[in-house]
């Protein structure tokens, strides 16, 4: 007579006899100090577990749910999960780099206190979700959608993040970002004020009534955005690029940004009034009804601009390039070219005295 023993399906059951954990189901139970490593596990379900001190790391999580878990102090580096679900649980101190996440669901999650390098988050969705106190450096994330996420206290270094709905997501004033791209991201009306943003490319992102109020801005880009009516008062905007841009309405209002770029943009009613924009560049705009009084343009490049209706007053062109702008009878100069300018082109690029408060002759 054969005894049969029925085989242990639990998760270390099955930990016990190989290296894969096929359909395991666990409540309630606590991994302290457990040895996952490398461990694959398929279609499991975690409710209410906890994970404390684990080694987790060059483990892969396949079509796995996890409810209501704590991740505590475990080592996750080289981690792989995949079309997965993860609710309502907390990662707390975990360490690893180089981490991949694909098609995975996060909702109600909290991440916090951790240091990650090398993090691929692919086709993900964070609903509701928190990252607070942490440091993501030369990051990823792509095709994924962040629904009322919320980053707090987090710094982010060399991250892209592509082609990634973010309705409702907040970046907290205490963040720092620093060298980052958003590719078709949409943070209509978001609160960037006072935040350090120096060298951060936005292409082809909605910033529709954005508010930048005294935000640094040095280095950054924004290429072939929509920022209508967004608030930039006094930020500090030193060699900032706008290019194929919607900035109509933008309010630039005392702001410094010596060395910048305008080109081939909407500048529409644009207001720049008190601005610093010495050495900065405006190039084949539409300038109309632009507010530009007492600007410091001083050895800036105006060229190829509509400028009907546009109010260019009180200027400070010293050594300016001023050509080839569409005026009309409503273009106002008041003020302006008093000191010295200097045209643009081939026929004379001397140094020339305008003496009148005129348009430029």
């Amino acid at each position: 007579m054969i005894n049969y023993e029925e085989p242990d399906l639990t998760v270390l059951g099955q930990l016990e006899s190989g290296h894969a954990v096929l359909g395991a189901k666990a409540e309630a139970e606590i991994f302290r100090g457990v040895d996952f490593k490398g461990v694959a596990f398929l279609e499991c379900v975690f409710t209410s577990c906890k994970f404390i001190a684990a080694d987790m790391q060059e483990s892969q999580f396949l079509e796995c749910k996890f409810f209501d878990c704590e991740f505590t102090d475990c080592s996750i580096a080289n981690i792989s999960v995949l079309r997965s679900e993860i609710s309502s649980s907390s990662f707390v101190s975990c360490k690893g780099n180089k981490q991949t996440w694909l098609e995975v669901r996060f909702k109600d999650c909290k991440m916090s206190d951790f240091s990650y390098e090398a993090v691929h988050l692919v086709k993900c969705i964070f609903e509701k979700s928190v990252f607070s106190d942490g440091r993501l450096f030369r990051f990823s994330i792509l095709d994924s959608r962040l629904d009322h996420h919320v980053f707090d206290g987090m710094s982010f270094e060399q991250g892209n993040v592509l082609k990634t709905k973010t309705p409702a997501t907040v970046f907290k004033k205490n963040c720092n970002i620093d060298t980052m791209l958003f590719h078709e991201a949409d943070f209509d009306g978001h609160d960037w004020q006072g935040m350090k943003l120096p060298r951060i490319q936005f292409v082809e992102c909605s910033l529709v009534g954005s508010l930048f109020n005294n935000a640094e801005l040095s280095s950054s880009g924004f290429q072939e955005c929509n920022l209508e009516s967004a608030k930039m008062f006094k930020i500090r905007g030193d060699y900032a690029r706008f290019s194929k841009s919607n900035l109509s309405k933008v309010i630039f209002l005392e702001s410094k940004m010596s060395s910048s770029q305008f080109t081939e943009s909407e500048l529409a009613g644009a207001q720049f009034d008190n601005a610093i924009l010495d050495k900065a560049v405006i190039l084949k705009c539409n300038a109309k009804k632009m507010q530009f009084d007492s600007v410091d343009f001083s050895e800036g490049t105006f060229e190829d601009n509509d400028v009907a209706g546009a109010k260019l007053t009180n200027l400070k062109l010293n050594f300016a390039k001023l050509d080839r702008l569409l005026e009309d009878d409503d273009t106002d100069w008041t003020g302006s070219i008093k000191s010295v300018c200097r045209l643009n082109d081939d026929r004379d690029n001397r140094p020339k005295i305008v003496n009148n408060a005129g348009r430029p002759k």
